[in-house]
C-alpha cells in the first residue's frame, strides 16, 4: 500500500516489478503504466509546445509500453542511487539515458 503514495523512484519501480502472485498486483502494473506514460507524454508535450530543445528520441517505431516499461525495470534495478529521486525525475532520468537524441535532432530543435 505504501509505494502506491509514490513518493520515490523506488516506489514506483516496487510498483512496477509486482510479483506475479501478489494480491495488488493488477492495480499496481495499472498504476505503473499510467504513471510511466503520463511522464513521456507530458515531456513530449513540453518539447512540442513550448520548443523546449527535444531530450528524449523514441525509435521509429517506437517500443510498446510494455516493452519500455521491462526496458525501465531492468534500467532502474541498476540504479540504486536514484531510487530516491521523485518518481518522475526516475522515470525522466530513465527515457533521457535510454532514448537520448542525436546531437544534430538536439541542435535542430533548439533553433526552432
Amino acid at each position: 500500500e505504501e509505494h502506491f503514495k509514490l513518493r520515490t523512484g523506488g516506489d514506483l519501480l516496487t510498483l512496477c516489478s509486482v510479483s506475479s502472485d501478489d494480491p495488488q498486483k493488477t492495480a499496481a502494473i495499472h498504476m505503473c503504466h499510467g504513471y510511466c506514460a503520463g511522464v513521456y507524454q507530458t515531456i513530449m508535450a513540453f518539447t512540442v509546445r513550448d520548443k523546449v530543445p527535444q531530450v528524449i528520441c523514441p525509435p521509429d517505431p517506437p517500443p510498446s509500453r510494455a516493452e519500455a516499461i521491462d526496458r525501465f525495470v531492468v534500467w532502474a534495478k541498476t540504479k540504486p542511487e536514484h531510487q530516491g529521486e521523485r518518481p518522475a525525475d526516475f522515470v525522466g532520468r530513465f527515457l533521457i539515458e535510454t532514448y537520448p537524441c542525436p546531437k544534430a535532432a538536439s541542435d535542430s530543435s533548439r533553433g526552432k
